[in-house]
């Protein structure tokens, strides 16, 4: 039988609630603080590719948010990369290359018409698809912070190009 002394109690709670707090999405941090953003990029993915289309992903309740106040769940589209026309990676943290990239679609930082575009989208549509993985930095007027990465589209335009070699 293990011995559980006050302090090992607390010490096990301790560690505990800063695992809760490390693995929240930056989402969940109060969203009306005024704040400051800056991002580094870790990688630039330019590419052809064609669309597969969108399909509906739950939660996985893997927070102390989950499953209703996570943001976890949703509408992710998914395109075949087919050819990269540029990859550049300056540090070593960035994404390396993929044949496949997903996204969320109700992501509070994406931008609308790109949303709308995806939404329009047939599958099987051929695509000029850039995107940035950054890191951002965001720091709250309350002198809090909160550093995450993000995927974002930085062009998505129709593309005969795009389509794999038969």
């Amino acid at each position: 039988m293990p011995h559980f002394s006050p302090l090992n109690i607390l010490q096990t709670f301790t560690i505990l609630s800063c695992l809760l707090f490390i693995v929240q999405p930056a989402e969940a941090f109060d969203s009306d603080k005024e704040s400051k953003e800056s991002y580094q990029v870790l990688s630039t993915h330019e590419t052809q590719a064609v669309f597969k289309g969108t399909s509906e992903r739950k939660c996985r309740h893997m927070t102390a948010l989950c499953p209703d106040r996570c943001n976890h769940g949703g509408t992710v589209a998914e395109f075949t990369i087919t050819r990269y026309l540029r990859y550049d990676k300056p540090g070593k943290y960035g994404d390396p290359k993929t044949k496949l990239f997903t996204t969320m679609l109700k992501k509070p930082d994406m931008d609308q018409k790109t949303i709308e575009r995806i939404g329009k989208l047939a599958p099987g549509t051929a695509l000029t698809l850039n995107w940035e993985h950054r890191y951002i930095s965001r720091t709250y007027s309350d002198g809090t912070s909160a550093k995450f990465p993000r995927r974002v589209i930085t062009k998505l335009e129709t593309s005969p190009l795009a389509l794999p070699a038969k």
